[in-house]
Parts: C-alpha cells; sequence; structure tokens
C-alpha cells in the first residue's frame, strides 16, 4: 500500500507524541522537602538519570530565590519549587520583552542625539546645560516626550541622570534642537564629574513617554 503525505504526517505526528509520554518524569520531582534533607536531595539529583538540565538549573534559582524565607520551602516537593521558578522565570522574560519592545518601538519613532554640556555659571547660580536633538521619525505630529540620559564611566557605572522633558510639537520628519537647564552643585562629586574634562563618559537616552498630537502614547516602565 502506497502511503500519501496525509498518512505519512500522521504517523510522524503518532510517534512525536509517543517519544513524548515516554519521557520518564524523575521520581525526585515528588521528593518532599524537610528541615534536614536539602543536602540528601541534592546528593540524589547527581545520580539522577532521569532529571534534566532544564529542571536542576530552575530547581537552583527557585531556592536561591527563597532568600531569607527559607522556611517556605519546608513541605514542598522539588517538582513545586521548579514550577514555581519556570512560571516567574516566564514572567520575568515577558516583562523584559515588554520594556525591550517598548522601548525600540519609541526608538523607531524618534531619534534622540546628545550633542554635549555646557557651563552657564553667574555669581548667583551655577548650570549645566545640556544640549540634544530630535527627530520625529514617525507619520503622525510627537508633541510630548519624556525620559533620562544618563551618563556612565568607563565601568559602566551610573554617574548622573538628567531628566528630559519635552512639551513640543515636533512635525513628521523634522529635526530639532533643544537645550535644557539644570542646577550644578559643586559639593555633589557627580556633578564635578560630569565637567570634568579628564572623565569620559558615555550617554545613555531612556525614553519612558511618548505621545503623539492624536493621543497615542508609547510607555517604556524599566524595572529596578
Amino acid at each position: 500500500m502506497k502511503l500519501t503525505k496525509q498518512m505519512f504526517g500522521l504517523i510522524l505526528t503518532v510517534l512525536f507524541l509517543f517519544s513524548c509520554s515516554s519521557e520518564k518524569k524523575s521520581d525526585m520531582l515528588d521528593e518532599v522537602i524537610t528541615g534536614d534533607n536539602l543536602i540528601s536531595i541534592t546528593e540524589k539529583l547527581k545520580t539522577d538519570k532521569d532529571v534534566t538540565s532544564e529542571e536542576l538549573e530552575l530547581y537552583s534559582n527557585g531556592l536561591a530565590r527563597s532568600g531569607i524565607s527559607v522556611d517556605s520551602i519546608i513541605g514542598k516537593k522539588v517538582g513545586d519549587i521548579i514550577e514555581k521558578q519556570r512560571n516567574f522565570k516566564k514572567e520575568y522574560i515577558l516583562d523584559m520583552l515588554s520594556t525591550q519592545t517598548s522601548n525600540l518601538q519609541i526608538h523607531m519613532n524618534l531619534g534622540f542625539k546628545y550633542i554635549g554640556v555646557q557651563k552657564a555659571d553667574n555669581d548667583t547660580l551655577l548650570s549645566n546645560i545640556l544640549h540634544f536633538e530630535m527627530k520625529n521619525k514617525s507619520n503622525s505630529t510627537i508633541k510630548k516626550v519624556e525620559g533620562e540620559l544618563e551618563f556612565y564611566d568607563l565601568n559602566n557605572q551610573i554617574v548622573k541622570r538628567f531628566p528630559i522633558r519635552v512639551n513640543y510639537n515636533i512635525e513628521k520628519g523634522k529635526d530639532l534642537k533643544f537645550t535644557d537647564s539644570y542646577q550644578h552643585v559643586p559639593s555633589n562629586p557627580r556633578d564635578t564629574i560630569i565637567r570634568s574634562k579628564f572623565v569620559r563618559l558615555q550617554a545613555l537616552w531612556k525614553p519612558t513617554l511618548l505621545e503623539f498630537a492624536d493621543g497615542k502614547k508609547l510607555v517604556v516602565k524599566y524595572k529596578e
């Protein structure tokens, strides 16, 4: 009998489902944690051929995340710890993905370029003037932009954050230059570094809001 494409596909599906169902689950997943068997569980896991590397990683990270609430794991099964960590990991990835895509969406619609910082001091006030440029890359008028301009040193340590607030219509395809003034505090070491000619800093634009004239908003919520 000649096999049709449909029959061949059905056979492959059945074989796949059979192979998945035939994978043996580790008996250690049902092991209950007590106050004095964590070490023995680990020793058993070392020789368990049915436990997967992913399950081991989830179990390890789940225990580490228990922190000072170690009593909360007593009475839980190893599998409970693994499943709880799996759900935590999924939610964390989804949160990071939401932040990443929102950030990228704003960058796709708004170009930001840091130009430089300028001292502006007088007898009564010391100020730092930031110069930057924004370009509307979208198909609509932008009416509000919010975010932070962060400065990092060569060790990737944050030195200073400057809030950026622009309430000005930027028409489609237009690029405009802006300046903003911030008080300079000589006693603040971070302010001193910003003005130093001997410290190389890298500027990073982190947008939090992009609002269009038609009311549409793009919002980024960064995790602490």
